[in-house]
C-alpha cells in the first residue's frame, strides 16, 4: 500500500482517551495529516461520507483524566463510497466494527500516552496490519475528487468501467460482492501470533513486534509472503490450524520437555499475556540451565528440540560425572535408588531431574550448584499456571 498518496485508502482512529492529551489521532506509518484532517470533521457527525465509512459514534468511552464520555472513531478513509453497493458498505462497516475491541486494547494497553502522545498523530504499525488483513481490496476504489468535475455524459461510462475492474479484482482476490475481504488463513494466523506475543511483552511494542517476527522466522514458524512484502504467513505445521486459546503444550515445548510441567492440563492459552510471559521465563531457565548462549531468542515461548537435547545432556552428564557421589547418597535407600538412579538419568533425564530433586535435591541443593539451577528451572517450568 502506498501511504504517501493522499487518495490511497487507509484506516485511522480518533480517540478521546489519550491520557493527559485527551484527544489524539492514530494512523499507520506514512499517512500525511492532509489526508485525513478534512475527513475527521465530517466523520464526527455521521458514519458515511463521500470518501469514508466510520464506526463508533454510539460507542462512547470515558476519558482517562475526566468524567466525560466521547465517541471513539475508527474510520476507513479514502474510498469512493458512491461506487459501493449497500451490501458492500455493510460488509466494510462490519469489518470496522469487529476491530473495535482491538482499538480498545491498542488505546488502553499498548500505547504509552505519556511518551507517544506528545505528537499528533500517533503512528502505529498495527493499523497497517489491520488494513492489509481486512481492507486490502478497497484500494481498487480509491476516492478521487477530480472525478466529481467530469461531465455527466461520460460519468456513467467511467462508473461502468470501474465496476468491471472492481469485479475483476474482487474475483482475483477470491471474494464475492457483498462479502467482507478475507485474507489467507496462514497470513491471518501469522499476524495473530505475532500480535499476541508482542502484546505480552513490556517495552516498545514496535520493537517487540520486530523481535518476535525475527525469532519466529529463525524458528521456521513464519515466512514472508514475498520478498517485497511485510506480511507474514505461517510456514510450519507446528503452529498451523490451531486455536490459539487452547494450544497443545507439545506444539510450544516439543518432545518430552512438557513432562517438566506439574499441571495436569495438556494445553495452554497463547492469548493470555501472563501465560506467554511464564512460558518465556521457563524457556530462559532452560537456556540458562543448559549453559546455552542466549542469542536473543527469548521473545517467544517456542523452544527447539536442539535446546531440549542440550538440557537433557547437561542432566545426564551431571549424573555420570557424579557416579561415586550418588552411590554413597543412595546406598541403602531404595527410594533414592529409583528416583536418583543412573539408569533413570540416562533413559529419562527430565524425570530424573524432577524425581531426584523431590526426594533428594530439595533438601541438599544449597550444597550442590546443580540443584540450585534445578530449583530455578523447576520453579519456572514446573509451576506455570496453565
Amino acid at each position: 500500500m502506498n501511504n504517501n498518496r493522499s487518495n490511497t485508502p487507509f484506516i485511522l482512529i480518533e480517540t478521546p482517551r489519550a491520557g493527559k492529551w485527551n484527544h489524539r489521532h492514530i494512523v499507520a506509518p506514512g499517512i500525511p495529516q492532509q489526508a485525513y484532517l478534512d475527513i475527521i470533521e465530517t466523520a464526527r457527525q455521521k458514519s458515511e461520507g463521500d470518501n469514508f465509512l466510520a464506526v463508533g459514534h454510539n460507542n462512547k468511552v470515558k476519558q482517562f483524566t475526566t468524567d466525560r464520555y466521547a465517541p471513539e472513531l475508527l474510520i476507513l478513509a479514502g474510498i469512493d463510497t458512491k461506487r459501493l453497493s449497500k451490501n458492500q458498505k455493510q460488509a466494510l462497516q462490519d469489518s470496522l466494527t469487529s476491530l473495535l475491541s482491538s482499538v480498545d486494547k491498542l488505546v488502553t494497553e499498548n500505547i504509552d500516552w505519556n511518551r507517544e502522545g506528545e505528537n499528533d498523530p500517533v503512528v502505529r504499525e498495527e493499523l497497517a496490519v489491520w488494513f492489509n488483513l481486512h481492507f486490502k481490496v478497497v484500494e481498487a476504489i480509491a476516492w478521487n475528487p477530480k472525478l466529481k468535475r467530469l461531465s455527466k455524459k461520460i460519468m456513467p461510462v467511467i462508473i461502468a468501467t470501474t465496476v468491471l475492474v472492481l469485479l475483476g479484482l474482487v474475483s482475483y482476490f477470491g471474494f464475492k460482492i457483498g462479502e467482507k475481504p478475507k485474507e489467507s488463513s496462514d497470513v491471518v494466523a501469522a499476524n495473530q501470533l505475532i500480535q499476541m506475543l508482542s502484546d505480552a511483552l513490556s517495552g516498545d511494542k514496535g520493537e517487540n513486534r520486530k523481535k518476535v517476527s525475527e525469532e519466529l522466522e529463525k524458528l521456521n514458524l513464519i515466512e514472508l509472503v514475498s520478498k517485497n512484502s511485510e506480511r507474514w504467513k505461517i510456514s510450519s505445521d507446528r503452529v498451523k490450524q490451531i486455536d490459539f486459546n487452547k494450544v497443545t503444550i507439545e506444539r510450544v515445548f516439543p518432545g518430552d520437555i512438557s513432562r517438566l510441567f506439574l499441571n495436569k492440563e495438556n494445553s495452554i492459552n497463547l492469548n493470555s499475556p501472563q501465560i506467554v510471559k511464564d512460558l518465556i521465563a521457563c524457556k530462559e531457565q532452560i537456556i540458562n540451565f543448559a549453559t546455552l548462549q542466549n542469542t536473543n531468542t527469548s521473545y517467544t515461548p517456542f523452544i527447539t528440540l536442539d535446546q531440549v537435547d542440550k538440557l537433557k545432556k547437561e542432566i545426564t552428564d551431571h549424573r555420570k560425572d557424579k557416579n561415586e557421589f550418588y552411590s554413597g547418597v543412595i546406598s541403602g535407600n531404595e527410594d533414592l535408588k529409583t528416583s536418583c538412579g543412573e539408569d533413570l538419568a540416562k533413559n529419562n533425564p527430565l524425570k530424573f531431574l524432577k524425581d531426584c530433586y523431590r526426594d533428594y535435591g530439595i533438601k541438599n541443593h544449597e550444597n550442590i550448584f546443580f540443584w540450585k539451577k534445578a530449583k530455578s528451572l523447576l520453579d519456572s517450568c514446573g509451576e506455570i499456571k496453565l
